[in-house]
């Protein structure tokens, strides 16, 4: 497996994040939250709390003996179901995208704006989905 470390990890960070965002915000508006300003603010407070975290926060192992680090990565996989390297039903890793300097924290505001404001609560273009 290829490990790659780059600026394109920026864009992969960014769109996942808002992927994430707009799970939050459905799960908030399923809850009865149909305020907008409030499902933008509670996301903005959640996305720059996380972003923190994952940027800078870490947890001992359960042995204690071990700092452990949070991280982010983007995976490319194998597209041809044919092939036998599947773990646990899904394609084998070809290449890791890890960061080469990226703040999620302060991804956060310009990723809230861009989807609540630019987007008007929307993915817009991202095409995603699941096995």
């Amino acid at each position: 497996m290829d490990i790659v470390q780059s600026d394109e990890y920026e864009e992969m960070a960014m769109t996942y994040q808002c992927l994430e965002m707009d799970r939050l915000n459905e799960v908030l508006r399923g809850h009865g939250i149909t305020d907008k300003a409030m499902r933008k603010a509670i996301c903005t407070a959640y996305f720059f709390d996380s972003g923190q975290y994952l940027d800078t926060g870490w947890f001992k192992s359960d042995d204690g003996e071990k700092t452990l680090w949070p991280v982010v990565a983007f995976a490319e996989r194998t597209e041809d179901e044919s092939n036998e390297e599947y773990d646990n039903g899904l394609p084998k890793i070809e290449k890791l995208h890890l960061a080469q300097s990226f703040a999620f924290h302060e991804a956060a505001h310009g990723d809230v704006d861009w989807y609540f404001e630019e987007q008007a609560e929307s993915i817009g273009e991202i095409v995603h989905g699941n096995l």
